[in-house]
């Protein structure tokens, strides 16, 4: 090694290439070089059953690709807007690059983990949620959960069930149920009241027209709220006390440790079927949280004993 090579690899001359050039050749061939640290970054509230007037969830501001795009990279964040009472975290519109295509193992329910029928005045009842469907992965999520006998509930936009209402049929025909998550998932804080009505409306019709009947409940895009959200939505909202961030760690592990490690009673767990990752994680899911004992049912068998308001807002289903 020579100062001119070493000179020639900063690219300049200056007084501290030169020094380094110099301290490089005194060290000698054998002379190490640090390699850069890697960083890490994750949390989230499990309060409230009625979300109040005027809350915003951080899920994040819609990235530039439209959701009709191709799916799975997030756009950044949003800082969170001002709220009376901490709420969770959505994921950002649909967008981005897809994910590897190569195919899911078959799911393989380990023995006792199989759900039979339920009560939830006795059982342990939670709620799977899937938004942003439908994607590449939902029918084998489906496959997944009919090997378990577990049920969900999946937040689609109304822009994909209309390219696939074979898939929304079987979710209905199965036992799951289906609920509105807009048309393209436009933040409704920033619609008039009359483009709330119109959006909500034709995604319901997109779904009663693939699965029978209208949704019971919707979920706002990034569980966005206020006042005129509350006024014009003519159905319960369901927002969440779990947020898996699925979205953000794209790492089934991750993803399974948050649902098993936050889940109680009444919970409404956030995932996102458009994300492979999220898919691989729910074997695992299902099987750590049987073992607890919790019984996984749709969000109206969930609140089956509550009443709950058009336009008011829940995030679990835990009597105060």
């Amino acid at each position: 090694m020579n100062v001119t090579r070493l000179i020639s690899k900063f690219g300049f001359a200056t007084s501290s290439s030169l020094t380094i050039a110099a301290a490089l050749l005194l060290a000698g061939p054998g002379a190490a070089t640090a390699e850069p640290l890697q960083g890490t970054d994750g949390t989230q509230s499990t309060e409230s059953t009625q979300i109040p007037e005027g809350t915003q969830n951080n899920e994040g501001a819609p990235g530039p690709d439209s959701p009709q795009g191709t799916q799975d990279a997030p756009s950044q964040p949003d800082a969170p807007a001002p709220q009376d009472t901490p709420a969770p975290q959505d994921t950002p519109a649909p967008g981005g690059e897809s994910e590897p295509q190569s195919p899911l193992p078959a799911p393989d329910p380990a023995p006792g983990t199989v759900q039979q029928d339920t009560d939830c005045t006795v059982d342990k009842c939670i709620a799977l949620t899937f938004d942003d469907g439908l994607g590449d992965y939902t029918d084998h999520l489906l496959d997944t959960l009919d090997a378990y006998g577990a049920e969900a509930t999946f937040y689609l936009l109304g822009s994909k069930v209309a390219d696939n209402p074979e898939t929304v049929k079987r979710m209905a025909d199965e036992g799951h149920e289906v609920g509105n998550h807009s048309w393209d998932h436009e933040d409704l804080t920033e619609l008039s009241p009359e483009e709330i009505g119109a959006d909500l409306a034709r995604t319901d019709k997109a779904i009663a027209a693939a699965t029978g009947s209208e949704p019971e409940t919707v979920r706002p895009p990034y569980g966005a709220l206020n006042e005129s959200v509350h006024e014009s939505v003519t159905q319960p909202m369901m927002l969440w006390d779990v947020d898996t961030l699925d979205w953000k760690s794209r790492d089934s592990g991750k993803v399974t440790d948050v649902a098993v490690e936050e889940t109680s009673e009444g919970s409404v767990l956030l995932f996102h079927d458009i994300h492979r990752s999220t898919v691989e994680a729910i074997p695992q899911v299902l099987e750590q949280l049987s073992q607890q004992g919790y019984t996984f049912v749709t969000v109206d068998e969930l609140f089956d004993t509550q009443t709950m308001e058009p336009g008011a807002a829940y995030s679990d289903a835990r009597l105060q």
